[in-house]
């Protein structure tokens, strides 16, 4: 049976689910944290699967909730990023987008139950910094980490530096020793010479210390010290940074020598040279002083959600967001202050203090908002029934009618969307599928689904994966995928492309090396023999199953369709548009789209739809047609569909289709037609290029010069 989407609106609720999931500061302290790290940059993000249920609203769970580790193991679908960062690299971080608004990604969630019902939700994960009364303590633990890391990437590249001078060397001496012998060989070389290194190096330190404890070394003091000896040397009493605590014994004539020997005189430094220097070991002073930051995701998820709403529901989301990014927001509002008091009987003290930030709101006032969000955003009947005219002309220039809620008092900034909602899915994962592989590659797409054919959508931004997953089950239209969605597919599941039952199923890849490790992986390429095709959106190609049989017969059956061809044309025109809102997830969701757009992918839709029904021509030719096609059965008191019925006639016309078109080809007529189509041909080159042509181009362009001179 195909499946039914749940919207969960039981109660006049407008979503049915909320859960705030990041990783609280007592899961890092008193457990030790599974840290997934397999980068090697100072400042690349640690991952790990411990992620906590912050807050939930409602506070009492549901038996139709879904679980925070389920709900964890798709809005982190990679893990949790926490990152360490210099407190003065802030401002750089957030351009990057590891802080703050840029930071932000979104996910359409998609979740099916025993029953089959489907129930859709919108995420919005987030990069903010972490505060708290336990901060400090986290943020020594995860530098302790990083220090390993750090330690482990040198004493890898160390090794490897000495295992090619072994291999190298013990080549040149054997070239015709076993490789074996080698590797073992060079492995006990390159440690007891590494071994002898360190041990030397660990010695000749021991030695410097004991020198600088008794001041019997020529560069007594650290780097700092003898930085501030030369710039305060200099004479330019303006550019020199006096500190006595760090300079150390200014009086010392060896330490003078030793630090002009060291650093060059100071006499002789351009006074230019002087000043850039002394600015930036200053502020490389005032950085150190400043100490870290950690900077760790959340993710604010609604369940139980209008697939149709999504993007009122992304709207309202990111204004929650923006609300408690900015609390004094809500603090000024005029039911700021009283919101706490309203809800204190009703809601329960939180249970989590990191629930409770020292910059944001509370979970009393968190709760508050979504309850006025739940029983507030919602349509009206009547907006519900606007849709857009059928006529063309009056699409676009029909007056535009908009949803628009005010929530100011609660500290949320207003929304207001046209009307009908844009659809995320329906809209911007067409155009995004339908940009990237073409339409070509959208209807092969499509006729492996229908076969029912597993497809894996791979990209680079949650927002791309989801919303394309997600509108390939409207594209089927009017059927129902009965199989498995999931719109996000965690890092380690990949082994579920070996899934026996059909599904569609997305996936984010951080880099290009993450995107080949996937495509090349040997489960997938099993599976692709199978009938897995994937769609690689960062690449914008399809590759199709190679399945035996199967891509055979797609690739002969394969018809263009010319109007998919011609609105592809014009999709690429708006969308090269600078002020197309197609260009930014975020821009869809809070604006729309211009009423051209809207036209040229509900004209898509209806193409793919008509050409679709074709396959099931027949069936609903007359209201009772699909009687033809089976049987009663009176014993079980049900119809039994039987597909040869429905083949057979088709086979049949086939056929004498076939046969009827080879004795035409045949004929005079026939030839005479082909000959005529080659003489239009021929006359329409000559129309192109003859001297009519030629003046209408000249008179236009005449024209065009003299209207763009004015």
């Amino acid at each position: 049976s195909s499946k039914h989407e749940s919207h969960h609106q039981g109660f006049n609720r407008a979503f049915q689910q909320f859960s705030l999931l990041s990783i609280s500061p007592s899961s890092l302290i008193d457990e030790e944290a599974e840290f997934r790290d397999g980068r090697c940059r100072f400042l690349d993000p640690f991952a790990t699967k411990n992620v906590d249920l912050i807050d939930q609203f409602p506070t009492a769970p549901s038996k139709t909730d879904i679980d925070a580790e389920a709900l964890a193991a798709f809005c982190f679908p990679n893990g949790l990023r926490i990152r360490v960062i210099p407190r003065c690299a802030e401002e750089g971080a957030r351009r990057l987008g590891w802080l703050g608004s840029k930071s932000d990604s979104f996910q359409l969630q998609g979740f099916t139950d025993v029953s089959g019902s489907l129930s859709h939700g919108v995420a919005i994960t987030v990069c903010d910094e972490l505060k708290g009364k336990d901060s400090d303590k986290v943020l020594s633990i995860l530098v302790r980490y990083r220090d390993r890391r750090r330690a482990a990437v040198v004493i890898c590249r160390w090794w490897r530096k000495c295992l090619r001078q072994d291999l190298g060397s013990a080549g040149s001496r054997t070239p015709g020793r076993n490789f074996s012998k080698q590797k073992g060989g060079s492995f006990r070389a390159g440690f007891e010479r590494g071994f002898n290194m360190n041990r030397l190096s660990a010695n000749g330190d021991r030695r410097r210390r004991r020198a600088s404890n008794n001041e019997e070394s020529p560069l007594n003091g650290s780097f700092r010290a003898t930085m501030d000896r030369v710039i305060n040397r200099s004479g330019k009493g303006s550019f020199a940074i006096s500190s006595s605590s760090d300079v150390g014994d200014s009086d010392d004539s060896d330490n003078d020598d030793a630090s002009q020997r060291a650093m060059g005189h100071p006499s002789s430094v351009p006074d230019k040279i002087r000043r850039i220097s002394s600015s930036a070991y200053k502020r490389m002073r005032d950085a150190a002083k400043m100490g870290d930051m950690c900077i760790v995701e959340k993710s604010y998820v609604m369940i139980g959600i209008p697939l149709r709403d999504q993007s009122l529901f992304f709207h309202a989301l990111q204004n929650f967001i923006d609300m408690e990014r900015n609390p004094s927001s809500q603090s000024k509002s005029k039911a700021g202050i009283l919101i706490e008091q309203k809800r204190r009987s009703v809601f329960p003290e939180d249970r989590d203090d990191f629930s409770v930030r020292s910059d944001g709101i509370g979970s009393q006032n968190r709760h508050a908002v979504l309850s006025t969000l739940q029983s507030k955003l919602a349509l009206a009947p009547s907006q519900r029934r606007v849709s857009h005219p059928r006529s063309e002309l009056e699409h676009i220039n029909s007056p535009e009618k908009r949803f628009v809620l005010d929530l100011s008092i609660m500290g949320l900034d207003k929304i207001s969307l046209p009307l009908p909602l844009p659809e995320v899915s329906g809209q911007w994962g067409l155009a995004t599928l339908f940009l990237r592989i073409k339409d070509s590659g959208l209807i092969i797409l499509l006729k492996l689904l229908l076969l029912e054919r597993s497809v894996l959508v791979v990209g680079e931004t949650s927002e791309e994966v989801t919303a394309c997953a997600t509108a390939l089950l409207e594209l089927l239209d009017p059927y129902k995928w009965a199989s498995a969605f999931m719109p996000l597919l965690p890092a380690e599941m990949l082994d579920f492309v070996s899934s026996p039952v059909p599904f569609i199923a997305g996936m984010i890849v951080e880099d290009k090396h993450h995107l080949h490790s996937i495509i090349h992986d040997p489960g997938v390429k099993e599976a692709m023999m199978c009938g897995l095709s994937i769609v690689n959106l960062v690449s914008g190609k399809l590759i199709v199953t190679r399945e035996q049989g199967t891509s055979d017969m797609l690739r002969r059956s394969f018809q263009t369709i010319p109007e998919l061809s011609l609105y592809q044309r014009r999709l690429d025109e708006y969308y090269r548009s600078e002020s197309s809102n197609l260009r930014s997830f975020q821009k869809f969701f809070r604006l729309g789209i211009t009423p051209k757009e809207s036209l040229t992918l509900r004209k898509i839709k209806v193409v793919i739809r008509k050409h679709l029904s074709q396959f099931t021509m027949g069936l609903h030719d007359k209201s009772d047609a699909w009687q033809q096609y089976g049987e009663f059965n009176e014993a079980t008191g049900t119809f039994d569909f039987c597909p040869d019925k429905f083949i057979q006639p088709l086979k049949d016309r086939m056929i004498f289709q076939i046969q009827f078109q080879e004795m035409m080809a045949h004929t005079q007529l026939f030839v005479g037609y082909v000959e005529e189509l080659q003489k239009a041909h021929e006359s329409r080159g000559d129309l192109l290029s003859g001297p009519a042509a030629k003046f209408i181009a000249q008179w236009l362009v005449l024209h065009w010069r003299r209207k763009h001179s004015r």
